[in-house]
């Protein structure tokens, strides 16, 4: 592989990932499933395998947030001509309050991804999502909140739990 075709499969799964975000956060879901490999498998809060399985899941779980997602200077390293990885640092904001109830959480982590180059270009082969913070607020209906900063998901996913929010 020269340099030249190194740097331009670079550009192409940056644009790719920018992609990504622009759909989740427009809620566009058949263009988000187009971005993943047949085999594409996810690691998060949850895990899956599938693009369609992934979407369907991630399609409920947001269904009423308003989401911001922003990547930030990524490492992407072409192994060969069809397989490379990429770490990509990203903070995200999820808002799923409704009339002033609900959650409210503002966070950052790293996304660990594997992609494979098809003939319809490069797709998501593989999903990681590792999270160093997230700060979290529970509007409640009588008008107080619970606050929580977290530095892990595990640890999100515990606190939502005991707050019977999850």
């Amino acid at each position: 592989m020269t340099p030249l075709q190194e740097l331009v499969d670079t550009g192409l799964i940056s644009r790719l990932k920018a992609q990504y975000v622009r759909f989740l956060d427009l809620k566009d879901w058949s263009s988000l499933e187009r971005l993943f490999a047949e085999d594409f498998a996810f690691e998060g809060q949850w895990s899956s395998r599938g693009g369609a399985l992934f979407i369907q899941r991630l399609s409920r779980q947001l269904a009423d947030a308003s989401t911001v997602h922003e990547l930030h200077a990524t490492e992407i390293e072409v192994g060969s001509p069809d397989a490379a990885t990429a770490i990509w640092p990203f903070s995200d904001i999820i808002d799923q309050r409704r009339n002033g109830v609900g959650k409210y959480r503002q966070g950052s982590g790293h996304y660990h991804e594997s992609y494979v180059k098809t003939e319809g270009g490069w797709r998501i082969s593989a999903m990681r999502i590792t999270r160093i913070r997230v700060e979290c607020t529970i509007f409640l209906p009588d008008g107080e909140s619970r606050n929580r900063t977290c530095l892990s998901q595990d640890e999100l996913v515990a606190w939502l739990r005991e707050q019977e929010i999850s």
